[in-house]
């Protein structure tokens, strides 16, 4: 076992952004002491984000809010939103959930990743536009209408094979290899 460690806080307690978070670094650094310290945060936007703008801006909330909380020294700070944004295809528009994450290193230097999207269908969407997004999210609607766990809406729609978890962890690689880019790996 190595003595070198990374202590990670991350702006969030969900199961699904911690294990992204911790199976990344833990890729990526193979041979180091992987710590992740997940405290509570408000995104100050929207149940459901809609648009990159207000899926930035939680993101960005989540992690300067995380930065306040966790009084303890840190590797990395990590704020990850999850949110929804239309194409118009000229027929119709077509929703896509994305993970959009933040790291920061101790330098204050950050890294920006966005997941691979999942088309949200347009009667979930409006379902829960109605219900108002301040309060509901498109996959609430989804895991009461196709059951399943509604913080994982995406498994749902893919069949199980892709979740959550496996879509914020390729946007988590991105934003850590464009911090790595110009700094000498730990391991």
């Amino acid at each position: 076992m190595t003595n070198k460690e990374i202590k990670i806080i991350a702006g969030s307690t969900s199961e699904h952004k911690l294990n992204a978070i911790t199976e990344t670094f833990r890729e990526v650094y193979p041979n180091v002491q992987i710590i992740v310290n997940g405290v509570k945060t408000a995104s100050e936007v929207n149940e459901q984000p809609v648009g990159f703008e207000e899926i930035f801006q939680g993101a960005c909330n989540r992690l300067e809010e995380t930065k306040r909380l966790v009084q303890e020294a840190y590797d990395f700070a990590v704020g990850i939103e999850n949110g929804v944004f239309s194409v118009e295809t000229g027929k119709r528009a077509i929703w896509f959930d994305v993970g959009l994450v933040i790291i920061e290193d101790k330098d204050g230097r950050q890294g920006y990743g966005l997941s691979s999207g999942i088309e949200f269908p347009q009667k979930y969407v409006d379902k829960a536009k109605e219900a108002g997004f301040e309060t509901t999210t498109v996959g609430e609607i989804i895991a009461k209408e196709m059951g399943g766990d509604k913080t994982d809406p995406q498994s749902i729609l893919s069949q199980g094979l892709v979740s959550r978890r496996e879509m914020l962890k390729q946007a988590l690689k991105i934003a850590l290899g464009q911090l790595q880019k110009d700094k000498v790996r730990i391991d």
